[in-house]
């Protein structure tokens, strides 16, 4: 169910599901992670409702691998690796076909353990699609080569960065780490779409919201160069990184290049830009 505020800002914004319109839509035990991170990548802009998604033109599939609200019942909870092979266009026996495959696949989520080899020979199949693959680091405050999949080879691992711009507390750290985004801290929380309970916003920290920060700066990469590959993506994307103003607290090489910056990701792809707060004439 999507409806009053989420309905508005999210608009347009989701293909239809393929297995029924359940958003993780919770009232008693919690919930509405997958529609706080939907509305941080494409909530609709200009419309004078709630919050503007990093890619407010972008769309996204209805995908539902985890639940929080305990009704795996009443709305199927399907394996994660299945979902992205289905997200990627890949065709699953007794699947609906996906006719719009994805471009990017968020994973907001994580666990303790290595890479499994199944998963990597998953990842490895849907990145040859160039179909990039963008993963939270984790919240353990833990080397992040310890958290899968955000250890697996070939994905974009995510760290989060607090209110000034240094790796938060709660952030899984380390060399497996590409570059960070914000993820809010305990006095800075990220503001997104909220479906849980009452429709309208809610407040939240955590690597999962620094990844659809990422995601959706790829999405609009992607719109200026849909032949990009993800190695190129991950390049641009490292390369146009911002400095830590303070340093990485964790030691070195363990906060990734550096904060993510969106303007510069997307301006690398355009011979030459117009800003008009910088270029007009004085």
């Amino acid at each position: 169910e999507v409806r009053g505020v989420v309905q508005e800002d999210m608009s347009q914004r989701l293909f239809p599901g393929p297995f029924g319109g359940h958003v993780d839509y919770c009232t008693r035990f919690g919930g509405g992670h997958g529609m706080f991170v939907s509305g941080m990548m494409s909530a609709n802009g200009n419309n004078g409702v709630g919050i503007v998604g990093i890619a407010p033109e972008s769309k996204l599939h209805l995908v539902k691998g985890l639940s929080a609200c305990f009704d795996r019942e009443d709305h199927p909870v399907y394996p994660i690796h299945l979902l992205m092979l289905y997200a990627a266009g890949f065709e699953i026996e007794g699947w609906p076909k996906n006719e719009t495959p994805s471009c990017v696949i968020n994973l907001s989520l994580g666990a303790d353990g290595p890479c499994p080899m199944y998963l990597q020979a998953i990842i490895d199949v849907i990145l040859a699609k160039n179909v990039s693959i963008v993963v939270a680091a984790g919240n353990s405050r833990f080397d992040a080569r310890l958290s899968m999949p955000a250890n697996c080879e070939g994905v974009i691992t995510v760290g989060a960065s607090d209110f000034i711009g240094q790796m938060t507390e709660y952030s899984n750290f380390g060399p497996r780490i590409d570059l960070m985004a914000p993820g809010g801290d305990s006095g800075h929380p990220i503001v997104s779409l909220s479906n849980l309970e009452t429709d309208a916003y809610g407040l939240a920290q955590g690597t999962s919201m620094s990844t659809p920060m990422v995601s959706g700066t790829i999405l609009l990469m992607q719109s200026l160069n849909p032949r990009l590959t993800p190695a190129e993506i991950k390049e641009i994307l490292v390369n146009t990184t911002y400095e830590l103003p303070f340093g990485c607290h964790r030691g070195e090489d363990a906060c990734g290049a550096g904060l993510l910056n969106t303007y510069e990701a997307v301006a690398s792809l355009v011979g030459s830009y117009y800003c008009p707060a910088v270029d007009q004439p004085a």
